[in-house]
């Protein structure tokens, strides 16, 4: 340990110095209140074409959190300004490191090689997840 003493210019006490009478250190730890487990969905997906004007979104979510997630329910899909059809998609229960099978969602979009947002969220019991990523339309 270090300590230093600093005075102004203008006073200096007779004195000078500190005397330390007790040093205590105190340990801490956390004590979670309700509940430090939680659910994290993690959407992933990847983009093709189906045909000259359909887009079609592959996606899975994974729960890499510490508890299931009930109830999972994909109610957003957008490509841009497109909403998709396809919506709300039941996904079930995800429990803890399960990933959802494999879904998809369509949308319509002729514009190939353009530069959009892809937002696909949803909803499970107690809470709301979302992804929204930059893509290039195949």
């Amino acid at each position: 340990f270090r300590w230093r003493t600093g005075y102004d210019g203008c006073f200096t006490p007779a004195n000078a110095g500190m005397r330390i009478d007790t040093i205590s250190i105190f340990g801490s730890s956390r004590i979670c209140a309700t509940p430090c487990v939680i659910v994290r969905l993690v959407v992933t997906s990847t983009l093709s074409r189906l045909n000259g004007t359909i887009v079609q979104a592959t996606y899975t979510v994974q729960n890499v959190g510490a508890v299931t997630a009930t109830n999972v329910m994909l109610t957003t899909a957008m490509l841009g300004s497109a909403n998709s059809p396809s919506t709300p998609q039941a996904l079930g229960n995800l429990a803890p490191g399960q990933t959802s099978a494999p879904m998809v969602v369509n949308f319509t979009n002729s514009m190939a090689g353009a530069s959009s947002m892809l937002k696909l969220g949803g909803t499970y019991t107690g809470g709301t997840f979302s992804s929204t990523r930059r893509v290039t339309i195949p």
